[in-house]
Formats: structure tokens, sequence, C-alpha cells
């Protein structure tokens, strides 16, 4: 139960789609906000979806602010309706997101009808309302501690964001990492074909596509002699011609299925992960953990992160070695590591190896699914049990 549904669009929905994708669909029910639904990309989970009350949030005039607060109005109706759901459908077991409402009316629906419920936290939920909504500043900290104290299981995406948990709101959590399938052919050697070719997928925030910038403005500036070419995977051919970005060398491939976005990193030579150095991205990435760096690290080849020190991921890659990291928006730092990783085979290899094993050690689905289940089918026989 979530407003976004589980689907391949944004960081959160494709985390909870490739954790129950092959969960039983008869034994499955997405409850959703209409808006989100129409939205989703990609094929849904094949089972059943219920939409429940939720706005769009938007408008002009004021007519946004409006319709967040009938949203915010709507959580206890909504909690009401949940727990009919949960008792028509004997439901066994409660799994939210903590994003934008539904979560605040799924976990209450939960304990009332006497079943467990889940919360992954994979986002700074207070400073995103604080931001984008009107929420008054000292009521999101209070309704989100509320809701993480009331679960059974709060499952953070990263160390840092377990680490805030328990510091700030005095929540236990368990670190469940971002995580992707494995690839069936993997090769970590490192390819000797011209053009040297850089991959990128996702689309573009306001963050990344700073170190985009930055990436573009160094290949053409320091690279102009050399073999190179910039795939970029979910970002259109309007948007890289809205940059200036027309240089032959730089392919924009638009919107392409999971298979031919796997197909792609693993025809490259490195994988680029651009992070924001803004102010304004700055909560955001210090707790959470980009879901494409599963993927990147899946793929067998090495990865080149742009990203702040003090960012999780830019913490996670230290610690493990399995990415080269340039935690400075300097030209010339960026050069200097696309020069060493160019010139460098054996660099490139090991860091592809490396990246692998932290994979598999951390990021494969299949184990994280086997670990989940068992997890809920504790919680559910303790729920069960006679007091």
């Amino acid at each position: 139960m979530c407003d976004l549904p589980p689907s391949n669009l944004n960081g959160g929905p494709i985390l909870m789609r490739r954790l129950l994708a092959d969960y039983p669909a008869d034994r499955l029910t997405v409850a959703c906000a209409p808006d989100f639904l129409r939205r989703a990309a990609g094929p849904l989970l094949d089972c059943e979806h219920v939409t429940l009350f939720r706005t769009n949030g938007t408008g002009r005039w004021g007519l946004g602010r409006v319709k967040q607060l009938v949203d915010l109005l709507a959580v206890l109706p909504i909690q009401r309706a949940a727990e009919k759901l949960i008792r028509d459908k004997r439901i066994d077991a409660v799994l939210t997101v903590a994003h934008d409402l539904f979560f605040l009316a799924a976990v209450p629906a939960a304990r009332n009808a006497g079943v467990p419920c889940i919360v992954v936290v994979h986002d700074d939920w207070v400073s995103f309302m604080r931001r984008h909504t009107w929420l008054p500043r000292a009521l999101t900290p209070v309704l989100f501690r509320s809701a993480l104290r009331s679960a059974n299981r709060v499952y953070a995406v990263s160390e840092g964001m377990q680490h805030w948990l328990a510091q700030d709101f005095g929540v236990a959590s368990q670190v469940q990492l971002p995580a992707t399938e494995a690839h069936d052919k993997v090769c970590t050697r490192a390819r000797s074909e011209n053009p040297f070719r850089i991959a990128y997928t996702g689309t573009f925030t306001a963050g990344p596509m700073a170190s985009m910038v930055l990436l573009v403005h160094v290949l053409l500036r320091d690279f102009s002699g050399h073999s190179w070419q910039l795939d970029l995977y979910g970002v259109s051919e309007q948007t890289a011609g809205d940059l200036g970005w027309t240089d032959p060398r730089i392919r924009a491939h638009g919107w392409g299925t999971q298979d031919q976005v796997r197909a792609a990193l693993r025809a490259s030579d490195l994988v680029y992960l651009p992070m924001g150095f803004d102010p304004a991205s700055r909560f955001f990435y210090v707790r959470s953990f980009p879901s494409k760096f599963a993927d990147y690290l899946a793929s067998g080849r090495p990865t080149l992160v742009c990203a702040p020190p003090e960012f999780s991921v830019s913490q996670y890659i230290r610690r493990h070695a399995c990415a080269e990291l340039v935690d400075d928006p300097s030209p010339q730092r960026l050069a200097d590591a696309l020069r060493t990783l160019m010139n460098d085979p054996e660099r490139r290899e090991s860091l592809a190896s490396r990246g692998l094993e932290t994979f598999r050690a951390h990021h494969d689905i299949r184990v994280q699914r086997k670990e989940f289940l068992a997890d809920l089918n504790r919680l559910i026989a303790a729920k069960q049990e006679p007091r």
C-alpha cells in the first residue's frame, strides 16, 4: 500500500517491483493512488490493483494547496478503507513505503486489523514534505516518528538512513540496499575496441543533470581528439538537443525496456552515475541510495560516480572500493579520472570485478526476496501466536 504502485518509475516503486516480482499474484493486492497508477511506467505487477482516494495535489491560484489539505484530511478515511480491504481480502500482512501520505494510513490500518506491517524508508520523507508541501515543519517529524514506531518492521535503504532513523527518531531498522536481478552473462574483461563507450541510464533531475553537463563538457573539451561515445538511456533526443548536445558521439536512446538497458550496460566500457552537488540535492542523497547503482554493479562494467563525499553512495564506494569516485565537481578532477580509466584496462577490470563481488554480496534481489519472505513469515507467525 503506497501512493506510488510498484513499477519502473522512480526509486521506491522500482525497488518494490523487484522485491515482489515473483510473489504469487493471487496472494498480492496493490492499493495505490489513481493518479500515480495512470502514470506508472512499464508493466505493472500481475495482480489486483485497488485505488484509494487521492487528488493530484496540483493546481494554480492556491488550488494545489487546497488539494494537499484535502489529501491530508483524507488520511483517516483512507485508513478506514484500508482496514476494510484487509479484512475483506483476509490480508496477512501490509507492506508500505514512506512516500507521500498513504503509509500514514497503512500502518494504523494494519495495527487495527491485527496484521503485521513493514515500512520501507528510501528517502528523507521529513525534508521532502517540508520542501514540497504546506505541512507545518513541526508536524512532519511527529507523523513520521509515530508511523515508524507503530510498524512491526522498518527497512532502511542505506546505513546512513539507518543511523538517521535511530538517532533522530529512536527507530531500529534493517538495512535493505537497492537490488536487482543478476545478469545471465557477465564479463568483467576490459573491451579493447573503439570507440570507448560510456553509458548512463535514467532521467534527469536538477542535481544529477549538472554532473552530466560536467561530463559532456569534459568529454568535448579534453577528449575532442579521442574516439568515444556517450550513450544516454532514458533521455530523449529532444532533451539532449535542448541542452545543446548535438555532437554525433552523444546518442540519446530514450526510454528502453529493462532488458535493453541491461544489454546496453554490458556493452559499455564505463557506466556513469552523476549526483548533485547543489545544496538542494544534499538532503535527498545524504541518506538515500541510488537504485540504479545496483544495476551498474550487476552489469560487470566499471562505474564512475560523481558525488559529494558525504553522500551515502560515496561512503559506500570508499568502504567497498567498488567504483571510481570523483567527490569534487572539478572539470580537471573528472578529466583525470576519465583519462586514467580510458588508458588503464587493468584498472577497469579491477573495478568491474570488485563491483560484481559487491553486487553478489549486497545487491542480489534473489537473496533479498528469500530474506524478505522469511522475515514476513516470522512476523505473521508472531501475530498469530495466542497471547
